[in-house]
């Protein structure tokens, strides 16, 4: 008998093979996509906080620092975008 397509339960099979793969793969994509957001939010934080330093230091007067003074201040600017203030 000459077999040239793939029988019901082959293809069944198949498919059940396919779901178990990607219930283990799916989540470890996820946590890797989140792990990634996450290292770049605390970048973002970072950099703020250096330029919050920074301005802190040439502006000696000051009681508090906000994210709008920096930016309008060009302590910020390549962020001025990002972050919409006023």
């Amino acid at each position: 008998m000459n077999k040239k397509a793939f029988t019901l339960i082959e293809i069944i099979a198949i498919i059940a093979l396919l779901g178990i793969i990607s219930i283990l793969v799916l989540p470890k994509i996820g946590d890797s996509i989140e792990a990634r957001k996450e290292k770049q939010y605390n970048n973002i934080v970072k950099t703020i906080e250096s330029a919050a330093k920074v301005y802190y230091a040439d502006n000696k007067n000051i009681t508090k620092v906000l994210l709008s003074d920096l930016i309008d201040n060009d302590y910020l600017s390549q962020y001025r975008s990002a972050f919409r203030c006023r």
